[in-house]
């Protein structure tokens, strides 16, 4: 019951960082905010039993870092 608990907490974090950050203008405040939202969506559905989800998450993540660096490097 208590790991059900954590998880809809885990979730509801992820949705809140979906939700919110739209609303930020700066760019890396935005990339740090997904970046949240796609880890804890990643806890979430690992905690759910679900670890192709949970990779998938973890790949939006990456996919979040790393072409930052890039563009970052450019400047």
């Amino acid at each position: 019951m208590a790991a059900i608990m954590i998880a809809t907490a885990f979730g509801c974090v992820a949705l809140l960082c979906v939700i919110s950050w739209p609303f930020f203008d700066d760019y890396r405040t935005a990339v740090k905010i997904q970046s949240a939202g796609a880890a804890a969506f990643a806890l979430y559905f690992l905690m759910l039993g679900s670890p192709t989800a949970a990779i998938a998450c973890l790949i939006s993540c990456s996919q979040l870092a790393f072409p930052r660096q890039c563009v970052i490097a450019m400047w």
